[in-house]
């Protein structure tokens, strides 16, 4: 069964461009989809606007790297989307984002990681040898 491509989107943050990149590893998107299901199912996080920015944040880290330095990622973060969804936060706040362009992008990621999560015909075939 062919699946349509998930077609990354682009987002505009203090006047520059940037692409939604969608991770080509399972693992990072099964993780921040992983904490969203979490989150949305916790009443006191899901209604804490502090800790919703860091999963935000976190799904921007992910999905728009060329916004934060190289070194920071999910996995120098073992995995943890809070931990991680801070640091991009910061980094972003120091940039100039606001919460709102933050939030906004994060949703964008949201629907394109969604989206991704069925495997692509490439993945099938890598594992598949093929």
């Amino acid at each position: 069964m062919s699946q349509s491509p998930v077609t990354p989107g682009i987002i505009v943050h203090a006047g520059k461009e940037y692409i939604l990149q969608v991770p080509s590893s399972f693992l990072p998107r099964e993780a921040l989809d992983t904490e969203f299901r979490r989150v949305a199912s916790s009443n006191e996080e899901r209604d804490d606007p502090i800790f919703g920015c860091l999963v935000w944040a976190a799904f921007v880290g992910v999905y728009v790297p060329t916004m934060i330095p190289q070194g920071l990622t999910l996995k120098s973060h073992r995995w943890n989307v809070a931990s991680f969804g801070e640091a991009v936060y910061d980094h972003l706040r120091e940039q100039g984002c606001s919460t709102a362009e933050i939030v906004n992008t994060g949703l964008e990621c949201l629907k394109l990681n969604r989206e991704s999560l069925a495997p692509r015909e490439h993945e099938v075939s890598e594992v598949a040898g093929n």
